[in-house]
């Protein structure tokens, strides 16, 4: 869906506005804000720093997302925000038309915390970390069964900033303000902000 950005000018953090009724079950509608990656590029690390996530809706989330196609039933990892202050949550959808899984929420306070996924290179399992201060340890977030295994079928992926009102109507908005987001790999850093 379209992606409507722009960047507050005294704190240069990125700020996207998104609709839909929600990553969640077999189909989602949502807006993301993309960085296509070959899958054959190997492991690497996304990363941002939510400093707001404005939305009244339960079920709303914000954060990052690494996804098979734009399809919306397409298999994902996605870490962020979520509801109404709710905390940071991290859910999957392991393959192609699969219900989505919920592996853990853990209460951040005002949905401000730095938030990582991580892909290796041999495999689709997909670990989730977060952390409140940049200076802090990443903690990851895991249920009892152990990190996901997501089945990308693709030759590339698309990372980047993922955003849902979470509205059954389809018309409410939310607003999401990060960092941007930052894709590592190789021990190279690239950043792509949400701004082109």
């Amino acid at each position: 869906e379209m992606v409507w950005t722009s960047t507050e000018s005294d704190t240069n953090l990125d700020i996207l506005k998104a609709y839909g009724t929600g990553i969640w079950g077999s189909s989602d509608s949502f807006n993301f804000h993309q960085d296509q990656r070959p899958i054959a590029d190997g492991a690497f690390d996304v990363i941002a720093y939510t400093q707001e996530f404005h939305t009244g809706y339960a079920k709303a989330k914000g954060g990052i997302m690494i996804r098979d196609s734009n399809d919306a039933s397409a298999a994902h990892a996605f870490i962020g925000m979520s509801g109404y202050y709710n905390g940071v949550t991290f859910i999957t959808r392991d393959n192609e038309g699969g219900i989505t899984k919920h592996h853990k929420t853990v209460y951040v306070p005002h949905h401000k915390a730095w938030i990582r996924l991580s892909k290796p290179a041999s495999s689709g399992v997909i670990r989730a970390y977060y952390k409140i201060d940049a200076a802090d340890d990443w903690i990851e977030l895991v249920s009892t069964e152990g990190p996901p295994e997501v089945t990308f079928t693709g030759t590339m992926l698309n990372v980047g900033t993922a955003a849902t009102a979470g509205d059954e109507n389809g018309n409410g908005n939310v607003q999401l303000k990060t960092s941007g987001y930052e894709i590592i790999d190789g021990g190279a850093n690239r950043k792509k902000m949400l701004r082109a």
